[in-house]
């Protein structure tokens, strides 16, 4: 597995782990082991999330896979977010961005 093929992952598996702990009615408010499971695995798949995203920052060969079509609400090219928590990051303004800040092409990243 390559580490576009990490940051892509670890960003499904993050999504679906957030939506069950936010909307699953099998986990209620008190059930907080189980929360604090989801939680630990949701911080692991950060960590290797931002480890990857790194080393494909890093090199100019790699750093072209965290390219999109995508621009924000001001009209900048934004590539894939360094943060596992947003879709988006414009580098023009140092800022990250969820989806819906942003104009795509109907389909987030990590769903292509």
């Amino acid at each position: 597995m390559n580490d576009f093929e990490i940051i892509k992952e670890c960003k499904v598996a993050y999504e679906l782990l957030n939506d069950l702990k936010d909307n699953c009615e099998l986990l209620s408010d008190e059930d907080t082991e189980n929360r604090i499971k989801i939680n630990k695995m949701m911080e692991l798949l950060s960590d290797l999330y931002s480890n990857a995203w790194e080393i494909l920052a890093s090199n100019n060969d790699t750093y072209k896979q965290l390219q999109t079509n995508c621009k924000d609400r001001f009209g900048h090219d934004v590539i894939i977010s360094d943060l596992i928590d947003y879709a988006y990051l414009c580098e023009k303004c140092d800022e990250n961005e969820y989806t819906t800040e942003c104009e795509t092409d109907g389909v987030a990243w990590w769903l292509k």
